[in-house]
């Protein structure tokens, strides 16, 4: 099959060329665009109870499913809440946001019936407006956060005042923002360095330039066919997203490339022409790549696997990139080199200045092997104790929904966050909503109901990590239970006296449900809204009027828990679908059971080995600052998508050099050397050019450490780490170790499988 599409592409190379010219033009269009389809929230969880509640805002007058909180600093000067000048700035920015269309009720301290304490610091220097916004989900109320922030820089202020927009919607978007800023950075500082190093690889800049295109073609096509999923068929996609496509791009596409170029150059030396050099190549590394391209793929396609639009949107981008990474590689890559012929090794003199180097340290791949299958039993001993020892910080690590933290300070969301948890109101970025469904139209306007729920509201707010509740009966200190009976004892007394404002938002239109706020205190953690969320409904349903009522909770700390239980209770079923899909792929690439297996289980030790140092660094702060992180929230908790991404990517990743090394020990060893000798001379062969390949994707992880969030930080060290394991400990000990261990066991395949499997 290589051989023929080879064939193809080699004959109608411009045809080729210029297909991939067009499809590059093209793409760019929508590569362009990509921000605009780009989402940074986690997504919803199908027939959730999140939803449940999503749903019936509608139900309430002065709801909105989505809302953002404005913050208003005084500073410096002396104002607070109840000075002219301060209230005044709030009715401007009030007056200003009503101009937005997409804007609903906005509740200020000034409103009756709303309790002042719950948006007023205890010193009245900070102060909160609560903007409900008319959308229709909360990607779009994402899209309103910059026409806010526009409208704020029309209002006067007095001096040193500040203004900060917050909540879900604004740090989302400002995630989709900075995510965009940090993985330009990153490709910025990337290329360049990248470039460097393959034309010291080569010893020319021709044959660097080409990794380099597939690697930019890889990422650009990539994204435009996120955007046309986006645009058009409405596809959720995360932010993160575009990271995972530029950062699994540029490494897999430059690498892929690569070992086409490397082969083909090795190809020339015999003196074959560049047409069947460009095909052997194609059949030889081109096979490589394939099946090493399939093997990332179907671990990334693990990640469709979970119940998480987040995670589908990663697995969307990781397979697609590396997909068409795969298909640059065997077609526009031998159409250019079959055209190039000898000028790939262009300039000369550039060529003549660096190879006698190249080939002097070439003398350390035979020495190398040599070494371990001397003593290969203490050769394996030895590098699984010191996987072991990276290993081992893994057990310690804790899974988690990501806040406002991992946005740099600078943010205008983060900062808003600061100020709420000055005045003890952070619990305000992530409320978690209740919704009582009674069953019954008119139900809340009961005098008893309201006495019931007056008593049940005091009784939660008792409970542990709850700073405060906005329900029916949490108005103005002044108002006691009788008073809210009267208040309460028709829908036309409720919606129109001095409780109107907190009736519309807290009573649904016919008093059959009732929504609970419960703000807790500072950011919640998954396992705490569990707790937050059991404890609220032992004491109501404990309430004797409350039997047989629906209750149901929302809001973005309930959302956030459900994305994390439909991603962490599906991982292991992802681990096994991984493993599994892998050994079948490299079954039939190896065309043996050992080799696959023993391939599997030290690639399972390289992404242990990630964990290893992804909890050392980020949860025990070990060497945090060398990588920018100054400093680390305490209790650091690793963001919940992290292990199961890196599982995914690294499992995948770190399987190149080994189907890239094992494949050429085969073809030696069907040449006619034993399995020693096989091993040896693939190794002297392959080692620089796989050295330099890993040396290339390890920059561009790396690069990623440039970034000011801590999720993709979190991603580009164990993603390096994993690929710095697997080319050195994995590749130059275990590999030939385990080799001369098994001997001729390395080759064994089942008849029946022999039959059934397509021939090398």
């Amino acid at each position: 099959m290589f051989e023929k599409i080879a064939k193809f592409v080699v004959k109608y190379r411009a045809l080729v060329l210029l297909f991939w010219a067009a499809v590059v033009i093209t793409a760019a269009f929508g590569a362009v665009r990509i921000e605009s389809v780009l989402t940074g929230s986690f997504g919803s969880v199908e027939n959730s109870e999140s939803q449940v509640v999503r749903e019936a805002m509608s139900e309430f007058p002065a709801q909105s499913p989505d809302s953002i909180v404005l913050v208003m600093k005084a500073g410096a000067n002396e104002l607070s809440v109840g000075d002219p000048a301060f209230d005044d700035t709030m009715k401007s920015i009030v007056s200003s946001f009503e101009k937005v269309p997409q804007v609903g009720r906005i509740v200020t301290y000034l409103d009756s019936g709303v309790p002042e304490n719950q948006l007023v610091s205890s010193d009245g220097r900070i102060a909160l407006v609560l903007v409900g916004l008319n959308t229709e989900n909360l990607d779009a109320a994402e899209q309103v956060v910059p026409l806010l922030r526009d409208e704020l820089k029309t209002v006067s202020r007095p001096e040193g005042m500040q203004f900060f927009v917050t909540g879900p919607p604004a740090i989302y978007y400002d995630a989709v923002v900075v995510g965009k800023e940090d993985t330009n950075r990153a490709e910025l500082i990337a290329l360049p360095i990248t470039g460097i190093t393959l034309v010291l690889a080569f010893a020319a800049l021709v044959a660097a330039a080409i990794p380099l295109m597939i690697g930019v073609i890889s990422v650009s096509v990539s994204l435009a066919i996120l955007y046309i999923l986006g645009a058009y068929l409405g596809v959720f996609l995360n932010t993160f997203a575009q990271t995972i496509t530029t950062m699994v791009g540029l490494a897999v596409g430059i690498d892929y490339a690569l070992l086409m170029v490397a082969r083909f150059r090795e190809a020339l030396k015999e003196n074959i022409s560049p047409d069947q050099a460009a095909i052997r190549a194609t059949t030889t590394a081109g096979r490589t790549v394939a099946f090493s391209g399939f093997t990332v793929a179907v671990s990334l396609a693990a990640l469709l696997l979970p119940d998480s639009l987040i995670l589908r949107s990663m697995g969307y981008a990781g397979v697609i990139t590396v997909l068409v990474a795969i298909a640059a590689t065997l077609t526009a890559v031998p159409a250019l080199l079959s055209l190039l012929g000898e000028r790939v090794n262009a300039p000369r003199a550039l060529h003549r200045l660096l190879t006698r180097p190249i080939k002097q340290a070439r003398g350390i791949w035979q020495r190398l092997p040599r070494m371990v299958l001397r003593r290969p039993l203490i050769t394996v001993l030895s590098v699984l104790l010191i996987l072991t020892l990276l290993t081992i910080p893994a057990k310690d690590l804790i899974p988690d929904v990501p806040g406002v933290e991992v946005l740099p300070s600078r943010v205008d969301s983060q900062q808003g966050a600061q100020a709420l948890e000055e005045m003890g109101k952070l619990g305000a970025v992530n409320p978690l909503q209740v919704l009582i469904d009674t069953g019954v139209p008119g139900t809340v306007f009961n005098r008893d109901f309201i006495s019931s729920l007056y008593d049940v509201t005091k009784d939660l707010e008792t409970i542990p990590r709850i700073e405060s509740i906005i329900s029916p009966t949490s108005g103005s200190v002044l108002l006691n239970k009788t008073l809210y009976r009267a208040y309460y004892s028709s829908e036309e007394a409720a919606r129109s006296g001095p409780i109107a404002t907190l009736a519309d938002s807290t009573v649904s239109t016919g008093g059959q449900k009732v929504l609970l706020t419960v703000f807790p205190e500072g950011q919640i953690t998954s396992s705490a809204t569990g707790e937050l969320r059991t404890a609220i409904l032992t004491r109501l349903e404990q309430e004797p009027l409350l039997n047989g009522s629906k209750i149901s909770f929302g809001g973005w700390a309930q959302e956030s828990a459900e994305s994390f239980a439909a991603t962490w209770d599906v991982f292991p079923q992802m681990i096994v679908l991984i493993l599994l899909a892998t050994f079948v792929v490299l079954t039939v690439a190896f065309r043996s059971l050992l080799m696959p297996l023993k391939a599997v289980v030290l690639n399972a030790f390289s992404v242990l080995a990630s964990f290893g140092v992804l909890v050392a660094v980020f949860q025990y702060g070990w060497g945090a600052k060398l990588f920018g992180v100054t400093e680390l929230p305490d209790p650091m908790r690793i963001d919940f998508l992290i292990p199961v991404l890196l599982f995914a990517i690294v499992f995948g990743l770190s399987m190149d050099y080994e189907v890239f090394l094992v494949s050429r020990i085969r073809e030696l060893h069907e040449g006619g050397l034993d399995t020693e000798k096989s091993t040896v001379e693939a190794i002297e062969r392959t080692g620089p050019i796989i050295t330099w390949a890993a040396l290339l994707m390890v920059t561009v992880f790396l690069a990623f450490l440039s970034a000011s969030t801590l999720y993709i930080k979190q991603t580009g060290l164990p993603l390096a780490v994993a690929i710095i394991v697997d080319a050195t400990l994995v590749r130059i000990g275990l590999v030939p170790a385990f080799m001369k261990l098994a001997g001729k066991w390395n080759w064994w395949l089942p008849a029946p499988l022999k039959r059934v499997l397509p021939p090398h």
